[in-house]
C-alpha cells in the first residue's frame, strides 16, 4: 500500500541513520520492549535480535561470539519484545535467523499461552498467496512450513536458516 506510514524501529542509532535513507520510512531509535508510540498498527514485522545460528555458513565466527547463556537470555528479550508489540499490533510476523526452537517456536508458544487475544495463523496460506503472485515458486512452499511455522534450514534450503511465524489479534483488549 503506497500510502502506508512504515516505521522501522531499532535500538542502534548507526542503523537508524541507514534506515532514514529510504523513502517512505520513519525510522526510529528506541527499545521495542517500551514502544514509544501512542497507535495501533495493522501489521508489525518483529525481526528480533537472536544467536543467528541460521547465519553460521556465511558468520563462522559466531560460534566463537555466543556466550553459554545467550539460549535462556535471548528468548527472554524476544519474549519481552513481543508481548510489548502485542500491546499495539493487530497483526505480528515474528522471524529470527535462528535454528534453535527456544528462539522460535518455543518463544511463540509461550505469548500464545499468554497472550489469548492472538491466534497463530497458518502461514501456508499467505506463502500461497505469494507464489500466485509470482513471487516465489510454488514447489517450495510445502517444504517451508512445519506446524503453522516457517522454517529453513541450511543443507536443505538454498538460504540461511530462519522461522517466522505470523500472529493475529483475534478479539479486542478488554
Amino acid at each position: 500500500n503506497p500510502s502506508a506510514l512504515v516505521v522501522s524501529m531499532d535500538l542502534h542509532l548507526h542503523r537508524v541513520r541507514l534506515m532514514r535513507k529510504l523513502t517512505g520510512l520513519r525510522a526510529v531509535a528506541a527499545d521495542a520492549r517500551q514502544l514509544p508510540f501512542n497507535q495501533q498498527f495493522d501489521c508489525v514485522i518483529a525481526d528480533l535480535p537472536c544467536t543467528g545460528t541460521g547465519t553460521l555458513a556465511r558468520n563462522p565466527e559466531i560460534k566463537w561470539r555466543l556466550q553459554a547463556d545467550a539460549l535462556q537470555r535471548l528468548p527472554q528479550l524476544q519474549s519481552e519484545i513481543l508481548n510489548s508489540i502485542a500491546t499495539q499490533a493487530k497483526r505480528i510476523v515474528y522471524s529470527t535467523c535462528s535454528l534453535e526452537p527456544e528462539e522460535g517456536e518455543e518463544v511463540i508458544s509461550r505469548f500464545l499461552t499468554e497472550n489469548p487475544t492472538f491466534q497463530l495463523t497458518p502461514i501456508e496460506r499467505r506463502l500461497q498467496q505469494l507464489s500466485d503472485e509470482g513471487s516465489i515458486r510454488a514447489d517450495a512452499v510445502g517444504g517451508l512450513v512445519k506446524d503453522n511455522f516457517l522454517r529453513t534450514v541450511p543443507g536443505i534450503h538454498p538460504c540461511d536458516g530462519f522461522f517466522a511465524a505470523i500472529l493475529e489479534r483475534t478479539t479486542n483488549r478488554g
